[in-house]
């Protein structure tokens, strides 16, 4: 019964995690990156934004196939 409750509790937590990633990078791009910069800035930036926006999509798709699997 405790494997199973701390199953739900990593599987919420990633969840989570991939909330605050997806939104916080998103946010950071909208709101706080100044986009008048050099064309190398704004390609390692935009690098940097896809990467990270398929990280926290990698991550829920994990949580999400673990609790389908509960």
């Amino acid at each position: 019964m405790f494997e199973r409750a701390s199953k739900y509790a990593i599987v919420y937590l990633m969840l989570i995690v991939s909330f605050m990633l997806f939104f916080s990078t998103l946010g950071y791009y909208i709101f706080v990156f100044d986009w008048s910069v050099t064309t190398l800035e704004i390609t390692i930036n935009a690098a940097l934004l896809i990467i990270l926006v398929v990280a926290s999509i990698a991550i829920y798709y994990f949580a999400e196939k673990l609790k389908s699997s509960l």
